[in-house]
């Protein structure tokens, strides 16, 4: 018997868990992912997979679009790396895995063998999974607040590709680079530690480069002249005059030459000394990225999003 292609599904999102009372009260996320779905054109649901809850989502009559899924899917991902810093392990192409419809129905509650199973069923050319025991039993949590946030930005990040893009950027610099809160304090007062081995200056390499493309997908490209530099910044509803930095502070859009020209260090063929940028000035360039995308998506929701530990 042939096995056909499912078409009416509904979408577990892979990397991210349902907060739960372990983790805090579960309550601004609901209020949050309801109005996320219903700019999205989609329902979202909590689904039991064996003993983890999971958000899932479905399109009306749980017609099957798994190009625009997946978009929101990554749109999701994005948001929340953007929010809370590298949380979700990307182990396969998709952010999303469509589910049969018959499956799931009204029991909100699925066996995770039984999930498994679909996905061994499925025809070579259908087989959505390269580890799906892996994939559907495991899942990040982030707490009620910071799935919140996420959830709010996601459809900004979905509709508008230049967001989108920048925060695919972004997510590929923190994958490369990324310091937790509980770190700030002693790298903000090291003023000597560099990236030593070749791994470490490829990883900060990338993790710079990759920062700037963030910025740059939502500024486009530097200009030459500052003043014009002023008018990009200002026309994504950002102060260029906002400090940003260490002390001494500088204005934004100066923070941003530097960064500039750190960029060109870095991707001058090649030809760059180990000692040429320190670990605190990657982690202030990359702050300054994660900075302006969180400002111009404030713009866009009117309304404070901003992380705890921004």
């Amino acid at each position: 018997m042939a096995i056909i292609r499912e078409e009416k599904v509904i979408y577990l999102i892979l990397q991210f868990g349902y907060p739960t009372e372990a983790y805090s009260q579960p309550i601004e996320h609901i209020a949050a992912y309801e109005l996320a779905a219903n700019e999205l054109g989609i329902t979202v649901l909590k689904v039991d997979v064996g003993r983890i809850s999971r958000y899932s989502f479905y399109f009306p009559d749980y017609q099957r679009n798994d190009e625009v899924a997946n978009h929101i899917g990554e749109a999701l991902v994005y948001a929340a790396n953007l929010i809370s810093g590298p949380m979700a392990d990307l182990q396969e192409s998709n952010s999303e895995y469509a589910i049969p419809y018959e499956v799931v129905k009204e029991s909100r509650k699925v066996d995770l063998q039984i999930l498994i199973n679909v996905e061994e069923m499925r025809g070579l050319e259908f087989k959505e999974l390269n580890f799906p025991t892996l994939t559907l039993g495991s899942a990040s949590f982030l707490d009620d607040h910071d799935m919140a946030a996420s959830w709010k930005i996601t459809p900004h990040i979905h509709k508008n590709m230049d967001f989108f893009n920048a925060a695919r950027y972004f997510k590929e610099s923190q994958d490369s680079f990324f310091v937790y809160p509980g770190q700030y304090d002693d790298l903000i007062y090291d003023s000597e530690s560099y990236f030593k081995s070749g791994w470490e200056q490829n990883q900060q390499e990338s993790a710079l480069l990759n920062s700037f493309k963030a910025i740059e997908g939502l500024v486009g490209v530097f200009p030459s002249r500052d003043h014009k530099l002023i008018n990009k910044i200002q026309n994504l509803g950002i102060d260029p005059n906002l400090e940003f930095g260490l002390s001494p502070k500088l204005p934004l859009y100066l923070f941003l030459r530097q960064m500039e020209k750190a960029r060109n260090q870095s991707s001058a063929h090649g030809k760059k000394t180990s000692k040429e940028i320190l670990v605190r000035d990657l982690f202030l360039y990359q702050g300054c990225a994660r900075f302006i995308l969180m400002l111009v998506l404030q713009h866009k929701l009117k309304d404070n999003i901003l992380p705890r530990y921004l």
